[in-house]
């Protein structure tokens, strides 16, 4: 599909979430005496569908390693899960975000290098698009002092990336849309030589703004803790669960 189709389908996609209800309506007014500062609604609306097409092709441009985007989705929604399972309103977030880290650990089994599968563009944009959505169900709104700060530091790492992507394509005169080996995860392959240890430290990083996302909005340290050691026990279950088929078949990791 040309990138003028695909960009048009998201903003559907984001459409059906702003029409039942699913609105970014307010800011955290961290300067001000009052909790929140309310949005207009024509620009809730876009700000809306800004967030969630732009993070759906955010993760997108994160999925170029093998197990990078799905470990990023367990860490991400696992965190996140950490965040709205404290309120007793967000039963739709934590059932929606339970499940997505549950997938994605049962995806990174086989997609952990060197993969079996992998989940191309159209599993990026579902994974992108369903964090969007549930950032803004659940967690975009969760409380006053960090309605918004918690789940954008969660998120980063997919934003860093295609905001530098852009910048840089933008400064050499080439379109965003065209293929190119200047993601952040191309760069550290560079560095590193190794495409496991990239994927290493970019679960890592993500795992400290979850740490960062969680401390921000409150998280009990029992809750965090547990989450923490949840999420780095059971990737590394999944991840070694693949190593041993890898050796057990006598293929070659890269």
């Amino acid at each position: 599909m040309p990138p003028a189709l695909r960009l048009a389908s998201q903003v559907v996609a984001a459409g059906i979430l702003v029409v039942n209800g699913v609105r970014i309506g307010f800011v955290t007014d961290y300067f001000g005496d009052a909790a929140f500062l309310f949005i207009p609604e024509t620009f809730s609306i876009l700000l809306t569908i800004l967030w969630i097409v732009g993070f759906t092709n955010a993760f997108n441009f994160i999925d170029g390693l093998d197990g990078l985007s799905s470990g990023i989705t367990a860490i991400s929604s696992m965190s996140l899960l950490a965040v709205a399972v404290q309120f007793p309103d967000r039963a739709a977030a934590v059932l929606l975000l339970a499940a997505l880290a549950g997938a994605s650990l049962g995806f990174l089994r086989y997609n952990f290098g060197p993969a079996t599968i992998t989940m191309g563009d159209s599993g990026a944009y579902l994974l992108g698009y369903v964090l969007a959505a549930v950032s803004v169900l659940g967690a975009l709104k969760v409380t006053a002092a960090v309605s918004v700060v918690a789940p954008i530091l969660v998120l980063a790492l997919p934003v860093v990336n295609i905001t530098q992507v852009t910048l840089r394509r933008l400064r050499r005169g080439a379109s965003p849309t065209e293929a190119a080996n200047d993601h952040i995860h191309d760069i550290l392959r560079q560095r590193s030589g190794s495409k496991r240890v990239t994927v290493l430290v970019l679960w890592g990083a993500t795992m400290l703004l979850g740490i960062i996302g969680m401390l921000l909005s409150s998280t009990p340290p029992v809750l965090a803790f547990a989450t923490i050691i949840s999420t780095i026990v059971l990737i590394a279950a999944v991840s070694l669960l693949r190593l041993a088929e890898v050796r057990r078949l006598g293929d070659v990791p890269t």
